[in-house]
């Protein structure tokens, strides 16, 4: 017999064959040996089912003859000379009675350099005791045969061989009180429990501890890359565990990636199909598969032939060298791991809902529902993400390199790095990714469109190939209704921030090793209402609130250029690469400057009942909101501001001071001129009027939480492109043109000029030009943007037709909304432009010189300033500049 040291599992959690739950402690029973085999008998405390327990490793099964041949396979004990390729017919194996076992043949097979000798004595003496033992019910209990790996096909990673040995000596110290303690295992047997299953108690566990499924995936994926350098051993192993019925497999050998793609795609199929389409496609699979003869096992293949031939192919494998025999054994009958539903049903627990279904113990993050809405954990996705091997662009790998990308360049990457990597102990050696997050409703269907508004929030990782579309990359994230109030799914994920930015260990699939990891969120993309909505902000139309993260009154008397600054600009067009001014202030303007220190600026009157008093134990007030105010200045809208004013305002307005408690009427204007919404005013008011009247002093102000969290900053929800120029300013200026078109009656003209050129551009099928024919009914943003690039050839071609037609009165209009329409044009092109986009100078530039024309087409169609207060997105274009300074590389 060969020598071996003893190894009782004690040291480690070992898996039950029968059930496949991780075991503590398992009630060892007779301990006893034989004088060939190592094993001993034992009950499992969760299942209560009798196991054989190698002594010499962490293999434990339900027969007596895999115990045998385990032992005679991996540990190399007498008698050597058993042929495993060889197992017992399907007639001879015992029918599994449970109801949560299939019939299926469940063949052994061997590793590669397995010798292929058949000695019949030793097969004899296994099968004496093959029958399987009884459950409590007198039922026999079905146990899949175990094929190990031998030893001198272990790759012995160092990393993770400590990490096995640490968990053994603090096992050892758990169970120091016992009366007999576990000897220390060897080297090789520390190796063994780590590539078979102690990664999956040690490190899988700790990452995925509600997730079983999980667990198990990626320990296989883990195990059949590193043992055996294949792929995609978590799918393989996932349909094995669904065709053979059982949680957990004790198998080496799984499935084919070819078995396993034919699986996966009936899975796939039947998920897109219902009713009667299922039934077809299931009698076709039937009847397909059963037209292809395959064998079972080895021994069907050897049943097949005479007792000359049998001893022909005896001697020709005997003839063969280790390395022939490899080879060979590719091309021997295999297990038919395919099983193949006969109805709906079978499909149902095979594959789609049953206990042990594919798709129900898929590796992936599991959906919640959570006041109303569909949510996914941000922190489970990440650890499947990274787990999978997606490829992520790092902006620090965490062993002293980095991806290049063009976000991981920004300026707002750069600070947010520095500021997560002085939190951190040992910086260098966290990876860290960038994550960015969308939100927005939108409707499912044009059709039916009552109730049909649909809310999503989306995470995306950068992908280092810079593929902005890839499915790898983007998830949902969050999903409801719009009507519905997302305020605590904000809140939610806002909390999930806070764990993610925290360093953390993750299984990477890219280099099979745990890694220290952080997720730090760069920016928050939103249309206008769905940013003001997150933010607590006001939401246009708005006084104070028309340009967005701008607390500020908008004097369109003062704030666009005055005639003689825009002619000045216009004059300067062609001196220089862009329209500059030569002189620093105007008396008479702002030039679309907020914080200008010009005269024009400090017109802007305060909010009627603003404020002139307060108590004088009242907190500072907020910068450039005290009750000594002459006029409203420009503030830059920051969290820390907004809660300040938050404070300050509740303090005075519960002061119990005689005559210095502000009420509603107070109160409301000042939190207004900060461009407070009205739901944070109202909760405020409501807060300290109960207070007033009597109620617990425990009463206190109300702040937003994303106000007060400090993980994302109010300067990362930016404008969103698609929102901001397509259906926002384009679409804007459309409706302008045709609100002056319809008054002169030119509208269906202008409609039918128009879509007999828009018919020939769109037969040219450009990817950079969608066009929709006219009138302008459910464009989407790619329609208004192909629009938009034909916009001054269009009403310049219908104006030059129609010149005769309009009058002498309109003519100059006309010109200034071809100025106009030319204006936007530049402006457009540049912001799409890559080599002037990241001007900031140059971009700010041509935005007024856009606003002046928009402003002068505006007063001259419409008379009046009163379209600027329902149009917010116009005035955040001025944004940008500073947006293009801080995400620049």
């Amino acid at each position: 017999m060969t020598e071996t040291t003893s190894f009782l599992p004690p040291s480690f959690i070992i898996h039950c064959g029968a059930c496949g739950e991780h075991v503590h402690h398992f009630d060892w029973g007779d301990t006893s040996n034989t004088q060939q085999y190592q094993y001993v008998q034992v009950t499992c405390p969760e299942c209560n089912r009798g196991l054989y327990q190698c002594t010499l490793c962490q293999y434990n099964t339900i027969r007596l003859s895999n115990i045998k041949r385990h032992q005679m396979q991996s540990h190399k004990l007498e008698p050597q000379s058993y042929d495993t390729r060889i197992s017992k017919p399907r007639d001879d194996n015992p029918a599994p009675s449970s109801p949560d076992m299939m019939d299926v043949d469940f063949s052994c097979t061997t590793n590669d350099s397995q010798d292929y000798e058949t000695t019949n004595a030793a097969l004899a003496e296994i099968n004496t005791h093959d029958q399987p033992p009884d459950d409590d019910a007198g039922n026999h209990i079905y146990e899949l045969d175990d094929n190990p790996i031998s030893d001198e096909d272990i790759v012995h990673d160092e990393y993770l061989t400590s990490l096995i040995t640490d968990a053994a000596t603090n096992n050892d110290h758990e169970h120091a009180a016992d009366d007999t303690a576990s000897p220390t295992p060897t080297p090789m047997n520390v190796e063994y429990a780590a590539s078979r299953a102690s990664l999956a108690v040690t490190q899988f566990e700790t990452m995925f501890p509600n997730d079983h499924s999980s667990q198990v995936y990626f320990w296989e994926a883990y195990r059949h890359s590193i043992l055996r350098g294949e792929s995609f051993g978590g799918i393989k192993g996932l349909l094995t565990r669904s065709t053979r019925q059982v949680f957990h497999s004790n198998e080496d050998i799984l499935m084919s990636l070819d078995d396993a793609a034919i699986m996966f795609k009936i899975m796939d199929h039947a998920l897109n199909c219902k009713g009667e389409q299922k039934e077809n496609f299931l009698d076709i699979a039937v009847d397909l598969f059963g037209r292809i003869p395959t064998h079972t096992s080895l021994e069907c293949f050897m049943s097949t032939l005479g007792p000359e031939q049998k001893e022909s192919f005896n001697t020709f494998m005997n003839g063969l060298d280790e390395q022939q025999r490899k080879d060979y054994a590719k091309l021997l009958p295999s297990d038919d791991s395919i099983t193949v539903p006969q109805n709906e049903k079978e499909l149902t627990e095979l594959l789609l809902k049953g206990k042990y279904a594919a798709f129900t113990n898929i590796a992936s993050p599991k959906a919640k529902i959570y006041r109303e809405h569909a949510v996914v954990s941000i922190a489970e996705l990440l650890d499947h993400v990274v787990a999978h091997g997606v490829p992520i662009a790092w902006m620090q790998d965490g062993m002293g390199g980095s991806i290049n990308h063009d976000i991981n360049e920004c300026e707002v990457a750069k600070e947010v790095l520095e500021e997560m990597r002085s939190k951190w102990d040992e910086p260098d050696k966290v990876a860290v990714c960038l994550v960015l997050f969308w939100s927005d409703g939108f409707q499912r269907s044009y059709i039916k469109q009552r109730d049909n508004n649909v809310w999503i929030l989306t995470v995306t990782i950068l992908n280092p190939h810079g593929n902005g579309t890839s499915p790898f990359h983007t998830y949902c994230i969050a999903i409801g209704k719009s009507s519905l109030d997302h305020t605590p799914i904000i809140e939610y994920f806002l909390k999930e921030l806070e764990t993610i930015k925290q360093e953390k260990n993750r299984f990477c699939g890219l280099t099979n090793k745990f890694i220290k990891t952080a997720f730090v969120p760069l920016l928050w993309s939103t249309d206008r209402p769905e940013r003001a909505s997150i933010l607590h902000v006001q939401n246009v139309p708005s006084t104070y609130g028309l340009r967005s993260h701008v607390a500020a009154k908008a004097n369109f008397d003062s704030l666009p250029h005055c005639d003689r600054c825009f002619s000045a600009m216009i004059d300067s067009i062609g001196v220089g690469d862009y329209p500059v001014f030569h002189d620093n202030l105007c008396t008479d303007c702002c030039r679309w400057d907020y914080f200008s220190n010009s005269a024009a600026a400090k017109t802007n009157p305060l909010p009627d009942k603003y404020p002139t008093f307060e108590s004088s134990d009242s907190p500072n007030a907020p910068a450039n909101r005290t009750t000594s105010e002459t006029y409203l200045v420009s503030r830059e809208q920051d969290f820390d501001w907004l809660s300040s004013g938050v404070l300050y305002s509740y303090h005075n307005a519960v002061s119990a001071e005689p005559g210095v408690r502000w009420r509603q009427n107070v109160m409301y204007p000042f939190l207004r001129s900060m461009a407070i919404n009205d739901k944070v005013q109202e909760l405020n008011w409501k807060s300290a009027d109960e207070r007033n009247k009597g109620a617990a002093e425990d009463n206190k102000p109300y702040i937003p939480y994303i106000w007060k969290s400090g993980v994302i900053q109010m300067h990362q929800f930016i404008n969103s492109p698609m929102h901001l120029i397509c259906h926002g300013v384009a679409a804007d200026i459309i409706e302008l043109v045709d609100k002056f078109l319809k008054t002169h009656r030119l509208g269906k003209k202008f409609e039918s000029f128009a879509n007999k050129y828009l018919l020939e551009i769109d037969r040219f099928k450009l990817c950079w030009c969608k066009i929709r024919y006219l009138p302008k009914t459910n464009w989407l943003a790619e329609d208004i943007l192909g629009f938009s690039r034909i916009m001054p050839c269009m009403y310049g071609l219908f104006f030059v037709h129609i010149h005769d037609d309009i009058a002498d009165t309109q003519k100059t209009t006309v010109s200034t909304i071809l100025q106009m329409l030319h204006a936007f044009h530049v402006m457009l092109s540049a912001l799409m432009n890559p080599r002037c986009s990241s001007d900031a100078a140059k971009i700010d530039c041509y935005i007024k010189l856009f606003l002046s024309c928009m402003h002068k087409s505006i007063m001259l169609i419409t008379g009046s300033n009163e379209w600027w207060e329902k149009k917010g997105n116009f005035l955040s274009l001025l944004n940008l500049d500073v947006m293009t300074t801080s995400h620049k590389e």
